[in-house]
């Protein structure tokens, strides 16, 4: 596993001893982990409760004034399934340290702690936590997968049973069938579902066909629906099968497209009073990356567009540079508001689904932006940043600032410095 995924795994240390937290965390700090500090077991409890970090992994004494680390273990168990927890005690009796591990614990160190070897320990209970983390995710993203097949099905299935139905109630719930899966980026299934619901609309005296404005409304939708896809997938297969061109450019350039994006879409931010706020650029350095501007361009304007979609009006989307480890990254930060869960961002296990070509999260959102829709915005902005070596990623943070506190989404794109 990576040593930055590791060192970036936040941990908690619960420990009522200030002079061995400070130790502690000095010694795990210099070695470029982030670690928190917890007074005793209550303090712990909040930070996980309400903190919003996500702490991987938690080294805690299990003597400690006002909740010890029995019953913190027996607190935190619950609902955080790959939370890993280290146990540091005084007592090296093999039925003590039986009686710990028998409560979920991961490992335990007996103090007075050598400090090489609380670091191993620490590495391997964040690795075990990070393949936990990975396989619930998986699991997660597969159900997702079977619903959204399933509900496929499940129409189909309404379909092919027409005759058991009155007509008129069977093609109203079709409607809004088709509207919900058509909202959400069904895909194709939706066009030949269409064409087949032609057999079953009623016929005048000589055949033909009886439609009504409801099917007429949906099949001029669908012929813009069509229009789009077929626009958007050709932008993608040039971007994935041909060659484009390709130059080193220094990064106060690529500051200079952020800028002239926010400009272009100024009509845009004013619709619902949004407001885009892009760090100043004091870097004075030579490093260059990769760039096609037309299309880095691009795929700027759609992650500050999805940035605008789902935030609340009045809202700032906040755009950021960093420059570490061989790396040039452009955050975009901004408000989530999601009514259908207002009280999370992007779970977990839509964050691979979302990069994907018509999956939408909601359908409850504003999208009078006269950008891609159904889903293919941030397809694109990810085909583009790959063909140009970089990473798109996404995740969730609390926002504790000000008088409403509540959760951002942080989309972030990566690009490889040029060595020469």
């Amino acid at each position: 596993m990576e040593e930055n995924a590791i060192t970036h795994t936040p941990i908690l240390l619960a420990e009522d001893d200030p002079t061995t937290s400070m130790m502690f965390q000095r010694f795990l700090k210099k070695h470029g982990y982030k670690v928190d500090i917890a007074r005793d077991g209550e303090e712990a409890l909040e930070k996980i409760n309400t903190s919003g970090i996500p702490y991987h992994v938690i080294v805690t004494d299990l003597e400690m004034p006002k909740l010890n680390g029995r019953e913190l273990i027996a607190k935190i168990r619950p609902g955080n399934p790959w939370l890993t927890i280290i146990v540091m005690t005084s007592d090296s009796n093999p039925e003590t340290v039986i009686e710990i591990m028998k409560h979920g614990v991961f490992d335990y160190i007996v103090k007075p702690a050598n400090l090489d070897e609380l670091r191993l320990k620490i590495n391997r209970a964040i690795e075990t936590s990070l393949l936990k983390k990975e396989k619930h995710l998986y699991e997660k993203e597969k159900m997702v997968r079977m619903e959204k097949q399933l509900e496929w099905y499940n129409f189909k299935e309404q379909k092919n049973d027409t005759e058991k139905y009155d007509m008129k109630v069977l093609h109203t719930n079709i409607y809004h069938n088709l509207r919900t899966n058509l909202s959400q980026g069904a895909g194709f299934g939706v066009l030949i579902s269409l064409v087949e619901m032609l057999e079953t609309l009623p016929e005048d005296e000589n055949g033909n066909k009886l439609l009504d404005k409801e099917y007429m409304n949906m099949l001029k939708e669908n012929a813009q629906f069509s229009t789009n896809v077929i626009r958007v997938f050709s932008i993608l297969e040039t971007l994935t099968s041909a060659k484009i061109s390709l130059r080193e450019a220094y990064l106060k350039e690529i500051y200079n497209l952020v800028l002239e994006t926010r400009k272009k879409l100024e009509k845009k931010i004013a619709l619902r009073n949004h407001s885009v706020s892009i760090s100043d650029w004091k870097h004075e350095g030579k490093e260059k990356i990769i760039l096609n501007s037309q299309y880095l361009t691009e795929a700027i304007e759609e992650l500050m567009l999805n940035a605008m979609k789902f935030s609340p009006p009045e809202k700032s989307i906040i755009v950021l540079f960093y420059i570490r480890e061989g790396e040039f990254q452009i955050t975009f930060l901004n408000r989530f508001y999601n009514p259908e869960n207002p009280k999370i961002g992007i779970p977990d296990e839509y964050q691979n689904l979302i990069f994907e070509p018509f999956f939408r999260l909601t359908r409850l959102v504003y999208s009078d932006y006269e950008t891609l829709d159904y889903g293919l915005g941030l397809a694109k902005a990810k085909v583009i940043v790959q063909k140009l070596g970089g990473k798109i990623t996404v995740g969730n943070l609390q926002d504790h600032i000000g008088k409403e506190p509540g959760c951002m989404v942080e989309f972030s794109i990566t690009f490889p410095i040029v060595v020469h």
